[in-house]
């Protein structure tokens, strides 16, 4: 809040500015994140929020868009066909999110 004061004569007015914070990219990211929101409800709420005016510019869902470039470098596609060529990678990738979620196999 942003408080102006103001004097008129032998007068003094505080005049009080209600200020918000508007949402950040990385904020947005980890809100979703915490709030474990699959992709259909984290574009709804990217919608509200925009349509309220809360987040900052150029912010939106950013999130889900590039979660699979991590796997993709593990697999190879020739004449139409799709292999798996790095199952290490993709077991250390599956353990390394279970660890960090405290799932269990």
């Amino acid at each position: 809040m942003s408080v102006i004061e103001v004097a008129v004569g032998d007068f003094t007015v505080d005049l009080q500015f209600n200020e918000f914070h508007r949402i950040t990219q990385e904020e947005l990211n980890y809100l979703i994140s915490d709030l474990d929101l699959p992709k259909s409800k984290a574009e709804l709420l990217d919608s509200r929020l925009q349509q309220w005016n809360l987040l900052k510019e150029n912010v939106g869902i950013s999130l889900y868009r590039k979660r699979h470039e991590d796997l993709v470098q593990l697999f190879k596609m020739e004449r139409g066909l799709v292999a798996c060529t790095g199952i290490d990678g993709q077991m250390q990738t599956i353990l390394m999110t279970i660890i960090w979620t405290g799932d269990t196999l």
